[in-house]
């Protein structure tokens, strides 16, 4: 199996957690290891970003949002965000691996369960 097979391997399953869940914040709260998260926050341009790095694979959530309605103080405006606009997940790396990742960490789910 080359790697833009294994690649998109690991993008079908990110798109099945996705679908299943509307939303990626199960997988990002319940089943990944934060130190392998690094968090970026734009205040200017109102993204939030996620960037997942296992030794194998990673997986990229980037969330853009529309400006707050609330009349903040420009120093808190990254935790006054509006409603999110839009989320793009993106995954890098070895299918296979993040498959059995899966298979070990999501095995109650039901997303664990149907691979």
């Amino acid at each position: 199996m080359n790697k833009k097979e294994k690649q998109k391997i690991g993008q079908s399953l990110v798109d099945l957690i996705y679908e299943v869940d509307g939303h990626i914040d199960t997988f990002l709260k319940e089943f990944i290891d934060w130190k392998y998260v690094k968090e970026n926050i734009d205040v200017d341009k109102l993204t939030k970003e996620y960037d997942v790095n296992y030794p194998t694979w990673s997986v990229l959530i980037r969330r853009d949002f529309h400006p707050s309605d609330d009349d903040a103080d420009e120093g808190d405006a990254y935790i006054n965000f509006g409603a999110m606009k839009s989320e793009q997940v993106n995954f890098d790396g070895d299918g296979n691996d993040f498959k059995k990742w899966i298979k070990t960490n999501m095995s109650e789910t039901s997303i664990g369960r149907c691979i």
